[in-house]
């Protein structure tokens, strides 16, 4: 019986120890579980390879991953590949489910993975050209005439913005520059390489935008299309705009003048136009008197009371003070032609950004002919042609029972002269009544643009700097383009190949077929494929 008990208790402690060896092994084996799935992804970089149809849609995409190994061990890495390939040995990747790990020795490891979605961060079209038709490649291989080749970039909304606001397209093509002739590209810049002519346009970040070239052939062939993309980054330092600024800061001021001058202005345009009507009324009995005496004096010389004439010769006189004192409201200011020629250049260069119409400037013009006329009518009357004359006529009238004969002279002058003076104040006041009409609006016209351009001068380094800050890159950190838990990303960049035009001649004699179709066993040696042939075969 004691036998049977102690066999029952060692059976009991055999089942205990069992047991616990279950669970001390399902314990040890939850952390190794934990670091597998957890596994933190090595630094890397990535260049990402992708090639277009001669049109621009996507045929494949492959990526391929750069480490940088401190010492030999596993690199762990994720994408979304539907194969991959080792570019450094012939060591065998492991993808378990996009969780890429390999053997790696220490130094540069590479490996490329083919990648599912054939999506890049821009949508890119070429269209081609002949003599102005749109054609396919297959016609304008070999063909003659004037070729275009048009190349439009949009931001694909299917993949992460950030390269597309933040990376700069460097578009090059390669021409033939013995069969390509007058080759034209806006906005492109131009190399030589050998024979050929490269043409190269670059596109800024987060702009979407059409590049072309057009050229004349005899025999129209190209090879590919490269595009590169890049982060954009460059060192732009705000310039010294201090003179700028001071300049602006002048115009400015000029412009404050200007508006309190044509302020002015059309007050006293005002005030004369208030007037005009009274003026030309009182002009016109004037020169009507005047006629009516000359006439009269002409018929009947000597045949006047001289009490008369000396009433003719006081009317003359107040005619001559009450026409004086009009005459002496028109303003004398002098302006000089530097001072119109300044009013013309502030309002023109308003009018070229938008801040005033060509009504504006009809109403200036109006304004300045206006002046020059009164300035005429001011002179006329002053010089010994008018004034003079009234003098010396009111003089005669007095003394007219000694002399009718010099009496009839002077009226005649005077007759004469006043009607060239009156037909300079009827124009003047018809100037008048129109400056007026148009002094209003040019009056708001100057208060409106003074006040839109009185705060240019501080808003230059603003614009300047917002436009600078909007290619401001420095912040930027690139992300991985095939996997998010890829958080160890130095550098991501693009080179992508459209393919190109070839000739039809193309045979093996002219080396094209060899450069293009590597032989099966090109670059292999002792059985394992070189680097440099692998990175060729991505194309």
């Amino acid at each position: 019986m004691i036998r049977g008990k102690n066999k029952t208790k060692k059976k009991h402690i055999l089942i205990t120890v069992f047991f616990t060896m279950v669970i001390f092994l399902i314990t040890m084996s939850v952390p190794v579980i934990a670091q597998i799935t957890e596994t933190k992804p090595s630094p890397k970089e990535e260049v990402v390879y992708g090639n277009l149809s001669s049109s621009g849609n996507v045929k494949d995409i492959y990526v391929v991953n750069i480490f940088e190994a401190e010492s030999a061990g596993e690199i762990t890495d994720y994408g979304d590949y539907s194969s991959v390939t080792n570019l450094t040995s012939a060591e065998k990747i492991n993808n378990d489910g996009g969780m890429i790990t390999a053997p790696a020795k220490e130094g540069r490891f590479y490996y490329k993975g083919k990648t599912k979605k054939n999506e890049l961060p821009w949508d890119i079209d070429i269209k081609y050209f002949l003599d102005g038709e749109p054609v396919s490649t297959g016609a304008l291989s070999g063909a003659a005439g004037n070729v275009r080749i048009q190349i439009k970039t949009e931001k694909n909304p299917n993949v992460d913005p950030s390269y597309f606001e933040n990376y700069m397209l460097q578009i090059s093509m390669e021409l033939d520059a013995e069969k390509c002739k007058n080759i034209k590209a806006s906005g492109g810049t131009f190399a030589n390489s050998a024979n050929n002519k490269v043409v190269s346009f670059s596109i800024m970040p987060g702009n979407e935008d059409i590049v072309s070239l057009t050229t004349d052939s005899s025999a129209f062939s190209m090879d590919g299309i490269d595009i590169t993309a890049l982060p954009f980054s460059a060192d732009i330092d705000i310039p010294d705009i201090s003179s700028l600024e001071r300049g602006m800061t002048s115009i400015v001021y000029g412009i404050g003048q200007l508006e309190q001058g044509v302020t002015e202005f059309e007050k006293g345009l005002k005030k004369i136009d208030s007037g005009s009507s009274q003026l030309i009324s009182s002009s016109e009995k004037i020169k009507n008197a005047l006629q009516i005496i000359n006439n009269s004096l002409a018929a009947e010389q000597g045949g006047f009371d001289p009490d008369t004439l000396l009433v003719l010769a006081e009317a003359l006189d107040n005619a001559n003070g009450t026409l004086g004192d009009a005459i002496n409201d028109i303003p004398e200011d002098a302006l000089e032609q530097d001072d119109m020629n300044s009013l013309i250049s502030a309002l023109t260069y308003a009018k070229d950004n938008g801040r005033a119409t060509d009504e504006d400037m009809t109403n200036l013009n109006t304004l300045i002919n206006t002046y020059d006329k009164a300035q005429i009518v001011k002179s006329i009357y002053s010089s010994s042609d008018v004034s003079e004359v009234f003098a010396s006529s009111s003089l005669a009238l007095s003394g007219a029972g000694e002399g009718i004969e010099e009496l009839q002279q002077n009226i005649s002058l005077l007759n004469e002269k006043y009607s060239l003076f009156h037909s300079g104040l009827f124009s003047y006041a018809e100037g008048i009544r129109e400056s007026a009409r148009g002094s209003s609006a040019l009056k708001e016209g100057a208060t409106e643009l003074y006040q839109k351009t009185s705060g240019i001068p501080s808003l230059i380094s603003e614009k300047i700097e917002s436009a600078i800050s909007a290619y401001d890159k420095s912040d930027y950190r690139a992300e991985s383009f095939v996997s998010k838990k890829n958080t160890k990303v130095s550098m991501v960049q693009f080179v992508i190949r459209a393919d190109g035009i070839e000739k039809k001649d193309n045979c093996s004699k002219c080396g094209t077929a060899n450069k293009r179709s590597p032989g099966k066993n090109a670059g292999i040696k002792n059985g394992i494929q070189g680097i440099t042939e692998r990175f060729k075969a991505l194309f």
